[in-house]
């Protein structure tokens, strides 16, 4: 039977429509407006438009304390910078920063607006039984959570040649790279580096928990496999060659997830205590078996502990405080101690030096909300027998901890002195996420640039009068996977109210501008006002803020001495104090 054709008509070409498309175009044709209630439905229409424009305009700018004048917010606005004299050797490094700053804005500015604020929490809590999620939140099966950088690392197409790529200019006023290109030259540098030395460089590459659970998230059930990005086995090599040697986790990952059916918390980005502990005993194996490191005698002892918390992941998702979806999660640790029952610390002349992100302070790091002295340091010391050395951060894997480390050594800290391994702990998603910063490991005596530049360095604090010559970048609390964030700010014009002499000076100042997820009074300061505040010593307030992430400076502030401030008073142009939070 041949299929007959709509009739047409032969002048306009189109299909003359059904019988139930006539009555539609009819009913809609005798469709009755007048012109005042179309007037009205415009007018309603428009005044909505408006009103969401004025809230969140609203929302996105203050009146500056000191001018009165209307300001936008330090939250979405890109923080000012001092202008350096040799822009030609830094212009790249402005352009990265403006690019970065554009991004910032366009998703700060979605996640202040006012009505998305009011909006968000609701929604999500509808879509989330629905498996649907905004942001960097990616929702799995039975209540499982995934990080979207995670799923990036794995499967955005990567290029690794097998050339080695031109030398790495050590000059680290430059910005980094991204992509394992990048990666595996800036650990191929710092390998031989140390090498120079007589360290051995061992990359503990953490991989993320869309490697190690896919099937929570979509893929079969029996995957067991640990997932790696295309070109991992060429970077290998490549970092291989360099001298570096790998300890690959995934075996001690699969034996947790294999024994007890997960190694990652249902709601985190990070991996559960046994997993952790299962890749610090082996790691410690590991690097005896390599004739690395020999064990020392001091004996742990382990106390359990459980700690209940609800995800990073879950607390990015903004659900409203009531929300029946992705409850708290119950762990059970092993905190460290000594034989004595004194805390397992770390020791900063030990032959083992640790340099790790959060997967190494999730258990170590109070703040975090899982527990502390249970974490990937305190675990691997116990099964080495001795107390290792850390420099721990949050965030940035791939280059916060070397720059913390090229600090103190070019300011004449020799912090690798009597080192016998560094064994670098990163999330794996940073060999293609992170930006990859070259920073020198040459230890050299102060300059007098350094000079310039004041430090506190016994416990006695000191009050100042100055004015903020440059701020760091402070992030939405519901842009950020961490609850707390350091800032840093450089003050000019220094004024000791005691008399002490810090004329000429400039100071490189730390300070908590992020609690839970709530800024706090740092967090509306600005470059060029003027403030009295405290300056302590940075052993102040290393031990508890240390290990958070933060913002650095660039070029040369960035290797220049670190102080902590606080009690800031902002100071108005009618020379009156207005205290700061």
């Amino acid at each position: 039977m041949v299929p007959q054709v709509p009739e047409t008509d032969a002048t306009a070409r189109t299909v003359k429509p059904g019988r139930a498309e006539q009555l539609a175009m009819e009913d809609i044709g005798s469709t009755q407006v007048t012109a005042h209630t179309s007037i009205a439905v415009s007018a309603i229409f428009l005044s909505f438009i408006a009103m969401v424009m004025f809230f969140d305009l609203k929302a996105l700018f203050k009146n500056d304390p000191t001018t009165g004048e209307l300001i936008a917010e330090k939250s979405i606005q890109p923080a000012n910078r001092t202008v350096m004299t040799d822009w030609w050797h830094n212009i790249s490094s402005k352009n990265r920063h403006v690019m970065n700053h554009i991004r910032q804005f366009e998703a700060n500015l979605e996640d202040t607006s006012t009505f998305g604020r009011l909006a968000r929490p609701p929604v999500q809590n509808t879509l989330a039984p629905l498996r649907e999620s905004s942001g960097e939140v990616m929702i799995g099966k039975d209540g499982w959570l995934f990080y979207r950088p995670s799923l990036r690392f794995l499967t955005q197409a990567q290029t690794s040649k097998e050339v080695q790529s031109a030398p790495i200019d050590n000059d680290n006023t430059n910005g980094g790279s991204r992509g394992l290109d990048a990666s595996a030259n800036v650990i191929s540098q710092f390998a031989k580096d140390l090498e120079k030395r007589g360290i051995r460089l061992v990359i503990v590459p953490v991989w993320p928990k869309m490697s190690v659970h896919p099937e929570h998230f979509g893929a079969t059930a029996n995957k067991r496999d640990i997932l790696k990005p295309q070109g991992y086995d060429t970077w290998l090599r490549r970092v291989k060659s360099s001298g570096a040697l790998v300890f690959d986790p995934a075996p001690s990952i699969q034996k947790s997830s294999r024994s007890s059916g997960a190694a990652y918390l249902k709601t985190d980005t990070h991996w559960n205590p046994a997993a952790m502990k299962n890749c610090a005993e082996d790691l410690a194996a590991y690097l005896i078996q390599k004739n690395l490191i020999q064990t020392c005698e001091l004996k742990p002892q382990f106390v359990p502990r459980t700690v209940s918390n609800k995800g990073d992941l879950a607390r990015m998702m903004d659900l409203p405080s009531n929300s029946p979806h992705f409850a708290k999660e119950d762990v059970k640790l092993l905190e460290v101690r000594e034989d004595s029952g004194n805390r397992w610390i770390p020791k900063k002349d030990s032959s083992v030096l640790l340099l790790g992100d959060s997967f190494s302070n999730i258990y170590s790091l109070l703040g975090m909300g899982w527990g502390e002295d249970a974490g990937f340091s305190e675990h691997l010391g116990a099964a080495l027998g001795m107390r290792i050395d850390t420099i721990l951060r949050n965030s940035d894997g791939a280059s916060a901890t070397r720059a913390i480390l090229s600090r103190e050594l070019s300011r004449g800290k020799d912090r690798l002195q009597g080192k016998q391994v560094v064994v670098w702990e990163f999330a794996a998603s940073q060999l293609t996420e992170g930006e990859w910063h070259p920073y020198p490991c040459d230890t050299i005596a102060q300059n007098a640039t350094e000079a310039s530049y004041l430090e506190i360095k016994d416990q006695q604090p000191m009050r100042i009068t100055g004015t903020i010559a440059e701020m760091g970048d402070i992030p939405h609390p519901q842009s950020t996977v961490y609850a707390d964030f350091v800032g840093y700010m450089i003050m000019e014009d220094l004024i000791a109210d005691r008399g002490d002499s810090v004329v000429g000076k400039k100071a490189l100042a730390y300070g908590l501008v992020m609690k839970n997820k709530v800024p706090t009074g740092l967090a509306d300061l600005r470059p060029g006002q003027t403030i009295s505040f405290t300056l302590h010593a940075w052993t102040y307030a290393e031990n508890e803020f240390g290990r958070f992430q933060r913002s650095e400076p660039d070029g040369e502030a960035a290797l220049q001495p670190m102080n902590w401030i606080t009690d800031i008073e902002l100071k108005n142009s009618d020379n009156e104090h207005q205290s700061q939070p």
